[in-house]
């Protein structure tokens, strides 16, 4: 064999054992790679499916609680109604308790005073026959806001609705007849001190004394033509000729 021969020889081994070299590590990586994605495809599917079992048991759990938070909702309009009525009830019965009272504010206190005579002095003035036997009870109530430097309240009960509105209608014709400087104040009484106008009105229940102010408050900022009360119940008008309307809550204000 000469030297070419051998030299070719050795080349082919060569080449064989290269070609055998790159079929092994080709075969070894593609079986590694292969056992590699398998294996991750097993637990990319495991992960999968926990996130799905998952999925599913938080949305169960989100039915559930949505069907929950329904139904709390149904409940609590059926609770709103009811106490809405029982509100509406228990201020009727209290407004109804004081359907034959009449409120007299702005009467300066006197450690000594006797408010009955008041009252029968308001009544006098105002050319009302009120007699002793006419005012069942007669007292001062709390103030509702403690800060106010105004007088408590007199509330005189007399004998019937019927006798609190002719004494609520013989003061609205003297106020109307009487010059404004002269209308029913403290002069009338003999206080001493600076006169100060007295106002006769509805005894009315906290809930229906605060709906009043709420509406005088937006009659006055919308330049509504009237706001007054009767028998308990709070009325508006927009102008003298439009309908009279009852305001029985605050939002009906919205509509005024």
């Amino acid at each position: 064999m000469n030297a070419e021969s051998l030299e070719k020889l050795i080349d082919e081994k060569i080449n064989s054992l290269q070609s055998f070299i790159i079929k092994t590590m080709h075969t070894t990586i593609l079986g590694e790679f292969k056992k590699t994605i398998e294996t991750m495809s097993t637990e990319f599917t495991q992960a999968t499916d926990f996130l799905a079992a998952e999925l599913k048991d938080v949305l169960i759990k989100l039915k559930t609680a949505t069907k929950t938070i329904e139904n709390l909702k149904n409940e609590n309009s059926v609770l709103s109604i009811k106490v809405a009525d029982l509100t509406n009830r228990v201020a009727s019965v209290e407004q109804h308790a004081r359907e034959c009272n009449v409120e007299i504010d702005c009467v300066p206190e006197n450690r000594n005073e006797n408010i009955v005579e008041v009252v029968k002095k308001i009544a006098h003035t105002v050319s009302y026959d009120l007699a002793n036997d006419d005012i069942r009870s007669c007292f001062r109530i709390s103030k509702m806001n403690k800060q106010s430097d105004r007088p408590r309240s007199i509330i005189a009960k007399l004998p019937s609705s019927r006798c609190r509105d002719e004494l609520l209608a013989a003061v609205k014709v003297f106020n109307k007849s009487a010059p404004h400087s002269d209308k029913l104040s403290t002069s009338h009484l003999g206080i001493q001190g600076d006169k100060r106008f007295i106002f006769v009105s509805e005894h009315l229940s906290p809930v229906n004394k605060s709906l009043h102010a709420a509406t005088r408050r937006i009659v006055k900022e919308r330049g509504l033509k009237h706001c007054w009360v009767r028998n308990g119940q709070i009325l508006a008008r927009k102008t003298d000729f439009s309908p009279i309307i009852i305001i029985k809550n605050l939002e009906m204000l919205n509509n005024l």
